[in-house]
């Protein structure tokens, strides 16, 4: 999961990156803006990621659990 993330993250830095510059942003701007945007946003897939592996974690923490008591 956290590959796909980084994948796609570095793909629409891209794409962002290309239109900046085409639309006539500098150089320095663009890649300061778009690295800005895209580091939001892959902070926030992040945070919902770690979110869901830590419950399936505690899930699984709890079944064996249960399995030993029983």
């Amino acid at each position: 999961m956290m590959w796909h993330l980084g994948y796609k993250t570095v793909e629409d830095f891209k794409v962002r990156f290309d239109k900046a510059l085409g639309s006539g942003e500098g150089f320095s701007a663009a890649a300061s803006n778009c690295f800005q945007s895209v580091m939001f946003a892959f902070n926030e897939a992040c945070e919902g990621s770690l979110l869901e592996i830590l419950i399936r974690f505690i899930e699984l923490y709890i079944i064996t659990i249960v399995r030993i008591v029983e």
